[in-house]
């Protein structure tokens, strides 16, 4: 079975600089929200100092307005409004969940109800007009956000979700499979891109990024896949940021770089790639080839070696 991954088109080419100019900044992560008429919002982190790449980030919408502090905007479509959600990093509290709606113009923090801790690489997504998270994979854990009253300025997150899924680690100590992408729903399955983090040298430089995919059935099973497609070599970092659904195909939004974005100068490319799946589906339920990393099925234990997850920075780090 052959299931097509294409390259449909470099959407933007840049570079990484080694001072940023502070009018302009560094772009270094593209994201698109997709309305269900095919309307594209562009979401872009910009750097404005490599010196405090973290504490000095700004989310910019449609090229030109600056609608806040954050990093890696991760899109989705929700109370018919393209929104985003995205995290701002201080060093005296570490990380601050929040989601922005673009039809009311407004940020909402995310507030936990069970003592979860905030993170960076939490992917969205959108199940039945419901707000999700994925939160954690080492447990599997998905979080739902709601209001506790509609005219609140915040939400409140909750497990709803959680399997026992424990795998190895990456050369950080955490998870060596990340989140990446908003995540769809298609019928009652949920479809998501993370990234995987492999360090093969001795330093920060060598890291190497590629996606991955995961297929899940609430309450059912759980899939994480690798796709064989020949990426571009040059680039190291392939992270995905935006994943949406159009005339029955799949479409995948990426930010690609040489090596690890905060490393400068180096050149970065945004890209759009296409995925069938309209070909028969196989036992996962989706006729993508690649290796299968981790299989989680209702009632028994997690099999395969691999897990998602997010990547937490301590505070003050």
């Amino acid at each position: 079975m052959r299931v097509a991954f294409r390259l449909e088109k470099i959407l933007r080419e840049f570079e990484l600089a080694d001072t940023s100019v502070t009018r302009k900044g560094n772009h270094v992560f593209d994201a698109v929200a997709m309305d269900p008429a095919g309307h594209a919002t562009h979401f872009t982190r910009r750097i404005m100092s490599f010196e405090e790449p973290w504490t000095g980030s700004v989310i910019v919408m449609n090229d030109t307005r600056v609608i806040g502090s954050g990093e890696d905007p991760r899109p989705f479509y929700w109370s018919g409004s393209p929104c985003i959600s995205a995290v701002t990093f201080s060093p005296d509290h570490g990380y601050i969940n929040k989601i922005y709606i673009q039809a009311q113009d407004r940020w909402l923090p995310v507030i936990f109800r069970d003592g979860k801790s905030g993170g960076k690489n939490w992917m969205p997504f959108v199940r039945d007009d419901d707000l999700f998270f994925v939160h954690e994979f080492s447990p599997f854990r998905i979080l739902k956000a709601e209001y506790i009253h509609e005219n609140d300025g915040f939400l409140v997150a909750r497990t709803v979700a959680e399997h026992k899924v424990r795998l190895p680690r990456s050369h950080d100590k955490y998870p060596w499979l990340r989140g990446g992408s908003n995540a769809v729903q298609i019928g009652r399955v949920i479809l998501g891109m993370g990234h995987t983090n492999e360090q093969p040298g001795k330093t920060f430089a060598d890291i190497r990024h590629r996606p991955f995919l995961f297929v899940y059935r609430p309450g059912e099973s759980l899939d994480y896949l690798t796709m064989e497609y020949p990426f571009d070599e040059a680039f190291r970092i392939i992270d995905p940021t935006s994943l949406y659904i159009r005339d029955g195909m799949l479409f995948l939004i990426t930010s690609e770089t040489e090596r690890a974005w905060s490393v400068a100068p180096q050149k970065g490319r945004t890209c759009l790639y296409s995925i069938d799946i309209s070909a028969e589906p196989d036992e996962s339920g989706f006729g993508f080839r690649g290796r299968r990393l981790h299989r989680w099925t209702s009632g028994q234990d997690a099999q395969g070696r691999g897990v998602l997850g997010a990547w937490r920075r301590h505070k003050g780090a």
